[in-house]
């Protein structure tokens, strides 16, 4: 159990190594985010030197998630970033297309420790993704299947690609619901969702933040509208983006209706709040990490 629990409650930050993603899956909302990074910053590809600064503000028990806003080797860096972060002693999780990896990645990466390695498989069309299904595909996947990486092959959309069902045929692979990203993408045939009213809570505890490529920290992965900017950590500390006005106004929201948080319009991880609810998700969650550090 304290296993389980400390996993869920470890802080986490997901790194978009860059924005605009051209993977351009109908379901994301690449479009939304674009438009209101291009408002703040021009840098839209992470630099090595960024990636750096920025992780070694970060403590060693931060979960770092190659996961973000896009596909994470769209920056040809990227296979160095997973292998800083490794060497600072981060525990690690990927989340990738394979769009962008070479099998020269797949030999340096198995040589270290994931806490999960997702790989997003296309989908039969009606997810739109921007994958192709070719020889040089799926000789890269085979060599990732063949690999000291565990991995979870997993997919959105309706149906999975014939030739990647025909390939993959007897191994286990997980449907994932599609969802609106808190309202910044209406989806066809996904409902969008209701707005929560009185005293409400996140199951991630707001640690699951998604560093930026110009180090802008924004609060989660619903995020790709820019909303709650907590802070830029090649200008602050780690621990000083929890203390933000930002970050203080999204406290507050939690207990207010009249502030205009995203929270409000979660999909995933937001909840009402009840005596049981808060004695799960923050009385536990506070336990777990006292013991942990």
């Amino acid at each position: 159990m304290s296993v389980y629990f400390g996993e869920l409650d470890m802080p986490k930050l997901e790194i978009t190594t860059k924005i605009g993603c051209t993977i351009d899956c109908n379901y994301c909302p690449q479009p939304r985010l674009i438009s209101n990074y291009r408002k703040r910053s021009h840098i839209f590809d992470m630099s090595m030197d960024v990636f750096r600064k920025c992780i070694d503000k970060v403590p060693s028990h931060v979960n770092i998630h190659f996961s973000g806003m896009s596909e994470p080797w769209l920056n040809h860096e990227c296979t160095k970033m997973f292998l800083y972060a490794n060497e600072r002693g981060h525990k690690i999780l990927a989340s990738t297309t394979l769009m962008g990896m070479y099998t020269e990645d797949i030999e340096l990466l198995e040589k270290m420790h994931f806490t999960a390695f997702n790989v997003h498989l296309p989908s039969a069309g009606d997810g739109g993704e921007k994958i192709e299904v070719d020889e040089q595909y799926l000789n890269l996947l085979e060599r990732l299947l063949k690999s000291r990486i565990r991995i979870n092959l997993r997919f959105l959309g309706e149906t999975l690609h014939s030739d990647i069902n025909t390939f993959l045929k007897n191994k286990r692979i997980e449907h994932v619901q599609i969802h609106t990203r808190a309202k910044n993408r209406e989806i066809k045939n996904v409902p969008q969702p209701p707005v929560r009213h009185g005293v409400i809570g996140c199951r991630r505890n707001f640690r699951q933040n998604v560093l930026l490529p110009n180090g802008d920290v924004v609060l989660c992965c619903m995020d790709y509208g820019l909303q709650h900017v907590l802070g830029n950590l090649l200008r602050e500390n780690y621990e000083s983006l929890f203390h933000s006005p930002e970050f203080l106004k999204i406290k507050a929201g939690l207990n207010n209706e009249k502030i205009d948080i995203l929270c409000r319009e979660c999909d995933n991880f937001a909840y009402t709040q009840n005596i049981f609810s808060k004695m799960y998700y923050t009385h536990l969650r506070e336990y777990v990490r006292s013991k942990l550090f």
